[in-house]
């Protein structure tokens, strides 16, 4: 696999190995030998050149990277086993308790302390949710700090980054990437776990801004069982204190203020409405006014009623509006069934986005006498991939790459011209921003791509036939006539 990459890949993989070759080195050399972390290590950047496409958002290329070690991890495990945890300083008393910690906990305060991964970087690697992550990391500090007298914090100083070996150019020579099966993936690109995190037994507490970890209340006031005599009942000043009633009382004062809003927000609204006089509509004057309602799912935008227009003058005179047309008290608008006058407030959906479309570039590509090219595929607006390749005999395509299967000469006298194609089958989704469309937009199409290549005309040998060898008289081996 590595001899027929391009030089463009082979630099790639070799940008990512220098970027983070030591710290997924580490990763794996925790549960791996070295010998099978360096191999382990080769098809992670094999498969991160292979799989690149899988990719959607920059942002997660590290946990990305991670993922595919941790597969990588596990295909070696089942062939020779995980061993316990192994790092640099065995002798340190913080790599005993790492080692003491369990599988789950060890691995998420490994990544979060010493590797520096978010909790929402740890949960993509899992597929999990970042409060649970949050979870276990903190237990596993709680449980490192209970076993020795050092914190989390101190793991990069006595438990340094290992660094690969720098035979690794020999590894990749014999590694290979994972492949495209479906169970191997999942629906987001990532590498799919054959081991999910486990459920935290607890949540993790909310902190505000400016409040202690450890607040002075005394342990009957934060989880007892009503039933449960506390420990210091004895003590009449603990007997006295009002601590217990402090949740209650802040929701009944909660209570009390929107009770409170409310009221005053209906005073107000009353006040503002004006004095309407009391009038009887004839039954066959009266008009009800229907108003469409939108679902709340999709969003509207109101469009303020534009001018009446105004009739123009007909030299006629107008009839005298009477008193139940035109009154001192009647309101503007048309009036509905409950009897209040509509705003003629028009809403309109908003439209659906635009739907994505694809361009190759280059649309043709003439290889010479190279059998071996690339392509990029634009997708805009939105976001997509490719699902499907296929492509004329003799040429095999690998990602955003292909190979033509051709000699590069063939005996004759003049050389001779191939042609292909290759046909790409995308599919992309454009999604509303909320404010000028709602909504999304998936669409799906083919693009081609025409190859072309040269063969160089192979003559043979030169073969003389007059009296002397340099007088030019002969012929080619392979072209007689040439």
């Amino acid at each position: 696999m590595w001899h027929s990459l391009s030089d463009d890949a082979r630099q790639a993989i070799e940008d990512l190995r220098r970027r983070h070759g030591d710290r997924l080195y580490d990763y794996l050399r925790t549960t791996l030998d070295p010998g099978e972390a360096e191999l382990a290590l080769a098809g992670t950047l094999m498969s991160a050149c292979v799989h690149v496409k899988r990719v959607l958002d920059d942002e997660h290329l590290r946990a990305w990277l991670y993922g595919l070690a941790r597969a990588h991890r596990a295909s070696a495990a089942s062939r020779s086993g995980l061993r316990p945890y192994l790092f640099a300083n065995l002798e340190s008393p913080l790599s005993e308790a790492m080692a003491g910690l369990s599988p789950a906990h060890r691995e998420v305060l490994d990544l979060a302390v010493r590797h520096g991964l978010s909790h929402v970087e740890i949960a993509l690697i899992f597929d999990a949710g970042a409060v649970q992550v949050e979870a276990l990391v903190d237990e596993a500090r709680e449980h490192l700090a209970a076993a020795t007298s050092h914190d989390a914090g101190s793991l990069p100083d006595e438990l340094p980054i290992v660094t690969a070996p720098d035979t690794l150019a020999d590894s990749l020579a014999m590694a290979e990437p994972l492949g495209e099966e479906q169970a191997l993936w999942r629906a987001d690109g990532f590498p799919a776990q054959p081991t999910p995190l486990p459920d935290a037994p607890r949540t993790p507490g909310i902190r505000f801004p400016g409040m202690a970890k450890n607040p002075p209340f005394r342990a009957w006031e934060q989880a007892e069982e009503f039933w449960q005599r506390r420990p210091d009942e004895s003590d009449p000043e603990a007997r006295l204190s009002l601590r217990p009633l402090v949740p209650a009382l802040r929701v009944f004062s909660l209570i009390v203020a929107v009770v409170t809003g409310v009221l005053l927000i209906g005073m107000a609204w009353s006040g503002l409405q004006p004095t309407r006089r009391a009038h009887t509509t004839p039954p066959t004057a009266q008009t009800i006014t229907l108003i469409a309602t939108v679902p709340p799912s999709e969003p509207a935008v109101e469009e303020p009623p534009g001018p009446a227009p105004t009739p123009a003058p007909t030299g006629r005179a107008t009839a005298k509006p009477s008193r139940d047309q035109a009154g001192p008290g009647k309101p503007s608008g048309t009036p509905t069934a409950t009897g209040r006058a509509t705003s003629g407030v028009r809403i309109r959906r908003l439209p659906e986005p635009a739907a994505p479309s694809a361009r190759v570039s280059p649309a043709g590509i003439s290889l010479g006498q190279l059998r071996t090219g690339s392509f990029t595929l634009k997708i805009s607006p939105g976001r997509g991939r490719v699902v499907s390749t296929s492509a004329s005999d003799g040429i095999v395509v690998d990602g955003t790459r292909f190979t033509v299967a051709a000699p590069l000469s063939r005996p004759g006298c003049s050389p001779s011209n191939g042609a292909g194609t290759i046909m790409l089958t995308w599919r992309a989704t454009n999604t509303g921003d909320g404010r000028t469309s709602a909504g999304a937009t998936t669409t799906s199409g083919t693009v081609t791509i025409r190859v072309s290549w040269t063969v160089v005309a192979d003559k043979g040998t030169w073969m003389p036939t007059g009296r002397y060898v340099n007088d030019g008289q002969g012929h080619w081996s392979n072209c007689p006539n040439g």
